[in-house]
């Protein structure tokens, strides 16, 4: 080393023993600051790439979360037989047909044995396996104005995969269009006297183009966010209720408006589906067929132009006679009064 820095320094192989060593420790000096301002440098461009790297991901990461949907809804009608049996809700009022039964079909109706050799469940099973599948239409009541309703069920969900909380304040119907129901066929069944479920639901029978969530409970009954509200994302479970959608008679389809609180900022999104959607109950179908359990006895009652000539109906109402059988169910004009 000394033979190096003889033939490199400057002055050094003129210089004496301690001139020697001074220029030693003062290239020993400057190396090591070198070396330290170099270590310096390269730390803080490390720590510099180290934080645009945590930035670049960061905002990706927030605009992969920003792609995400706040939530999702998913509704689904829930008045097939399956589901009914699934949810114990085999206090069906009504069976509903969008297309006439077959004469065969109305044979295996008026010779079942409801009620005698056979349960609802059963009843129901044989009319799942017809052409067309069977509508379960449940009794919704007296509302506030006296007015009857019409319950069709639906399975309802909400949940989001979004890392931030979600908070649901407010969920209506809206866009709400009604119009006579175009159904054929209805059998109907005697009334069971079961207390409505203590689900949620949603009245479109007031004719209004909104209708609000609605808490169906026998303690707080009214708007379902009155008191509370929904929780999602920032790995908060899925919401799912049981939706009693409640008309008069008219089919009526909507899409639903719900409110939402997200980083602070409240927004509204507007969902749709064809599911949104039900069938109704028509005032005057080609075919009604009403089982009825009196003092008489198990019997099937038959009115309608489009029940078969040969079906075997114990009793057989004329189509034009709005006064035949019991005069809480009428064949003509308006929904029958319970």
């Amino acid at each position: 080393m000394v033979r190096v820095i003889d033939s490199r320094v400057p002055g050094f192989a003129v210089a004496d023993r301690r001139g020697r060593w001074k220029i030693v420790t003062l290239l020993m000096v400057l190396t090591l600051v070198a070396t330290v301002t170099t270590s310096y440098i390269q730390f803080n461009f490390n720590l510099l790439t180290m934080k645009a790297t945590t930035r670049a991901a960061d905002a990706a990461g927030q605009a992969v979360e920003d792609g995400k949907e706040p939530f999702t809804t998913a509704v689904s009608p829930a008045s097939d037989v399956d589901s009914a049996v699934r949810n114990n809700r085999l206090d069906v009022r009504w069976v509903l047909f969008t297309a006439p039964l077959t004469p065969e079909e109305q044979g295996e109706i008026l010779a079942h044995p409801l009620g005698e050799n056979e349960t609802m469940e059963q009843f129901l099973r044989m009319l799942d396996g017809f052409t067309h599948k069977p509508v379960l239409v449940y009794d919704g009541g007296n509302r506030t104005t006296g007015e009857h309703r019409v319950d069709f069920a639906y399975g309802m969900t909400l949940q989001s995969a979004r890392a931030q909380a979600v908070s649901v304040r407010g969920m209506d119907a809206v866009d709400v269009t009604c119009a006579p129901s175009t159904a054929t066929t209805v059998i109907s069944l005697p009334p069971e006297g079961e207390e409505p479920i203590e689900e949620v639901a949603v009245d479109l029978a007031a004719g209004d183009r909104e209708a609000p969530l609605l808490q169906q409970s026998q303690e707080d009954p009214g708007p379902y966010f009155a008191h509370q509200y929904i929780e999602l994302g920032n790995g908060q479970t899925s919401w799912a209720a049981l939706m009693d959608v409640l008309t008069v008679t008219d089919q009526c389809s909507w899409a639903f408006k719900v409110s939402y609180v997200h980083a602070g900022q409240q927004r509204t999104k507007v969902v749709r589906d064809d599911a949104f959607h039900t069938p109704g109950l028509p005032t005057r179908p080609r075919q009604l067929i009403e089982f009825r359990a009196d003092n008489t006895g198990n019997r099937w009652i038959c009115w309608g132009e489009q029940i078969a000539a040969d079906a075997p109906c114990p009793v057989r109402a004329p189509a034009d006679d709005a006064d035949a059988g019991a005069p809480a169910l009428k064949y003509w004009g308006s929904f029958p009064v319970l």
